[in-house]
């Protein structure tokens, strides 16, 4: 017989013939798997046997979409030809941090989940997709100076409050959604990114109207990164933390007065300003 490289496995509905979470013990010696997807009835697939994932060397894509996973194991790191990650629509909250270990792994796809942090990512030199779209996430700065070929950031309807500065160095991006955040402010290296077609932020609090304005503007990303680019030079790109952090530096430095008090020889405002 020639030895079986796919397998998909795909029950609606729950069958008692089966043990171990719906998953027949027999599946995890066929170590010549290349691909493998699986898709039980709800609350069937609530975790994965890392031991009997360990046999399958060869896997290099891995499917598991609408089950009830709760948690990846820990040994899911050492499949090292693992090519393709997809588990969207599971109950994950975490990811291992054996994962950084997939150096090989190219799309990794978590959308509808309830994921609140990724962690570091950085080990994962070959990523090019990344797919966390309805999740939890609060921030999203997976290392992004160790992802030199991603493409694609999808992070939309998140909890994310600010891009990180560090997107400047994903040189080969070409697509950012992340609609539906709570991001009010685009950082200025965006502007690094010259291979951007898709920027996708509706349904953020942003602060700056000409920004908004821009973004709603059908074609108009090359205006968008000449503004924000002005602006961060000008001083109007800053963040509200880069302020802060100016402030209380500037504060340090300036003058006091016999009172202590910080002295203020001049008060100048421009009406660009106002």
């Amino acid at each position: 017989l020639r030895e079986i490289k796919e397998i998909s496995i795909v029950r609606e509905s729950p069958d008692d013939s089966v043990p171990n979470c719906g998953v027949d013990p027999a599946l995890w010696y066929l170590r010549g798997i290349n691909r493998l997807e699986m898709r039980l009835a709800s609350d069937i697939l609530t975790n994965l046997d890392g031991q009997g994932l360990l046999r399958l060397r060869n896997l290099s894509i891995l499917i598991l979409n609408r089950n009830s996973l709760s948690m990846l194991p820990d040994e899911i790191g050492q499949i090292k030809e693992l090519r393709i990650l997809e588990v969207s629509h599971n109950k994950l909250t975490r990811l291992p941090n054996s994962m950084s270990n997939l150096k090989k792994l190219e799309l990794l796809n978590l959308d509808f989940n309830m994921v609140e942090n990724l962690g570091s990512l950085s080990g994962m030199t070959s990523l090019s997709t990344i797919r966390a779209t309805n999740n939890k996430l609060s921030s999203f700065d997976p290392s992004f100076e160790d992802l030199n070929r991603l493409t694609s950031i999808a992070v939309s309807h998140n909890e994310i409050e600010e891009i990180p500065a560090s997107i400047g160095s994903l040189q080969s991006l070409t697509e950012f959604e992340a609609e539906g955040n709570r991001i009010q402010e685009i950082p200025s290296t965006i502007t690094a990114l010259k291979k951007v077609k898709v920027f996708k932020l509706a349904d953020n609090p942003i602060s700056d109207p000409k920004v908004k304005k821009l973004l709603k503007k059908s074609g108009a990303l090359k205006d968008l990164w000449k503004y924000v680019e002005k602006a961060s030079k000008s001083g109007r790109g800053k963040s509200k933390k880069q302020e802060s952090a100016t402030k209380t530096a500037a504060e340090k430095d300036a003058p006091q007065d016999d009172d202590g008090f910080a002295s203020d020889d001049s008060f100048d405002i421009t009406m660009e300003e106002l």
